[in-house]
């Protein structure tokens, strides 16, 4: 039988349309997924999206927030205090956020620049200033207290990678070596967010030149991607009423977006309908869900060996933390289950 190497990772951010408290949404939730991790072994890898991060610090230099909790001062010593733990933190984009202004309280964001692609059109960036922007911003915060770390580990926000030839090509003259953003099976446009990750390699991971979903040998990147299920529908069924008898919050406490609820009504639409689902341990996920997840992997590696399975989440939706604790007390004691970062 083969082991699998299960990959927590996080994106660490506020919401997409620049609500959300970030010691509620991001910094406490971070916290409590930490200790709970640290309790089992499990190793977190926390991309970071470094254009929200650049958005407070400008606005705080400004002087326009109060000087009590810093939201950029607050998410740099997270930052440091994950990786003091043996966790790894790296990069993540959302560039709605370049030309973010902070109005009234609130923040504006620019969502001609939502997908990563449409940089290139900035006038004041480019995808290759982008990552070495992004990659010399974190290695400026982690290498004081951890000389030897390196940010070479990427993830698009909303998963916009596409078209991503220039993308690809900033990340190679940065010298990034993996891509975390494959989705295989899941396509999504509403005309904002955009992927199309159909047609991908069948197998762990791959080495892509041009394009994410497909294998190039002699390049210098590997996708490892997003581990998905395809789930009948009637699973699909048996979970969502566990999330309704368990009362699941979808959010922590005290986290509010702009709906100003700490919860959201669990839709059945297309109920009778199997889906592609994402390898998600937040967004109420029950520990029978996890469970499920890590058996179809099982299943469809059974020869393979420390094959890398991806899990997803997100601080902002981190309120299940009783199943994700259930989740890793159950899966650590498998010997053929290890808990490790990307390498």
């Amino acid at each position: 039988m083969g082991k699998l190497k299960l990959i927590l990772t996080a994106d660490y951010e506020v919401f997409g349309n620049g609500s959300g408290c970030v010691k509620k949404c991001m910094v406490e939730p971070t916290i409590r997924m930490l200790d709970i991790c640290d309790k089992y072994g499990a190793k977190l890898t926390l991309f970071i999206d470094v254009c929200e991060y650049w958005a407070f610090k400008k606005i705080a230099e400004s002087g326009l927030l109060s000087k009590a909790d810093l939201p950029h001062v607050m998410i740099e010593n997270q930052l440091k205090d994950v990786i003091k733990r043996g966790h790894d933190v790296q990069l993540h984009f959302h560039p709605q956020w370049l030309d973010a202004k902070y109005e009234g309280g609130e923040w504006i964001l620019d969502n001609n620049y939502w997908r990563l692609p449409l940089v290139e059109s900035h006038p004041d960036w480019d995808l290759i200033k982008l990552f070495k922007e992004g990659k010399d911003t974190l290695e400026s915060i982690i290498k004081p207290i951890k000389p030897d770390y390196s940010c070479n580990i990427f993830r698009a926000g909303a998963w916009c990678i596409q078209d991503e030839e220039k993308v690809l090509n900033a990340m190679r003259e940065n010298n990034f070596i993996i891509d975390s953003t494959v989705a295989p099976n899941m396509c999504f446009d509403d005309g904002l967010t955009f992927y199309d990750f159909n047609n991908t390699p069948d197998k762990p991971s791959w080495i892509i030149q041009k394009k994410v979903i497909e294998e190039r040998e002699g390049g210098s990147i590997t996708e490892i991607f997003i581990y998905i299920v395809l789930v009948p529908w009637y699973c699909i069924l048996y979970f969502k009423i566990l999330k309704v008898l368990k009362n699941i919050p979808f959010k922590p406490y005290k986290c509010m977006n702009n709906s100003g609820s700490n919860s959201r009504k669990i839709s059945f639409k297309g109920l009778f309908k199997s889906q592609y689902r994402m390898f998600n341990f937040c967004d109420a996920t029950t520990f029978q869900e996890l469970k499920y997840f890590t058996k179809q992997a099982e299943k469809k590696y059974p020869n393979y060996n420390n094959v890398p399975i991806v899990m997803i989440g997100h601080p902002k939706t981190f309120g299940n933390e009783k199943e994700f604790e259930r989740f890793l007390s159950w899966a650590s004691k498998k010997e053929t289950y290890s808990f490790l970062g990307y390498y």
